[in-house]
């Protein structure tokens, strides 16, 4: 397993779920990434789970015929949860 960070932006504006997915999508798609995505990692602020549906709802998944969800699953951080 590997972690990289590929991007860090400064954010103008609100930082609602839907702008920050705008941020991610830009920059997994520069890397060619969109399809290799499986989670997210944050904090437990309400717009990271914003940002999640939105990156779902932006990159198509394949069906499994087990019924097995394959959605971008998002973690909270054990830091910040504690």
């Amino acid at each position: 397993m590997q972690e990289a960070l590929i991007s860090f932006e400064p954010v103008h504006g609100s930082h609602t779920g839907k702008a920050l997915a705008e941020i991610v999508m830009d920059r997994l798609k520069i890397f060619k990434l969109e399809k290799r995505i499986i989670a997210v990692t944050s904090d437990n602020a309400s717009n990271n789970k914003t940002l999640t549906k939105a990156l779902n709802e932006a990159i198509p998944r394949l069906a499994t015929d087990l019924g097995i969800d394959n959605d971008i699953a998002l973690y909270p951080c054990l830091s910040h949860v504690i």
